[in-house]
């Protein structure tokens, strides 16, 4: 069964590019909203006819659109949890180099 461009591109920002992406950083959630609306407005825009989407440029707003639907919900979890707690955000990957 084909699966579209843009479709294939969500599901691999969610599945791959989110959780390789969190285990170097935690981002921001400002750049995650932006990843979200630059899709929103790929496909407005070409659903109004005033600019034509093609297969790449769909592949590379759909793994935008997946990352952010990813790390949205993580950032919402983190914050609320490191910050209650009062304890310092660090990305997993230092932490595993600073077990060594």
């Amino acid at each position: 069964m084909p699966i579209c461009a843009r479709c294939f591109g969500i599901t691999l920002g969610i599945l791959v590019l989110g959780p390789l992406l969190s285990v170097f950083t935690f981002g921001n959630m400002w750049v995650s909203l932006s990843l979200l609306f630059l899709m929103i407005l790929d496909g407005f825009l070409q659903l109004k006819n005033i600019l034509k989407s093609d297969n790449f440029r769909r592949l590379v707003t759909g793994l935008g659109f997946g990352y952010g639907l990813f790390t949205i919900p993580v950032h919402v979890v983190v914050e609320s949890v490191f910050l209650a707690s009062g304890n310092r955000l660090v990305p997993l990957l230092f932490v595993l180099m600073n077990k060594a």
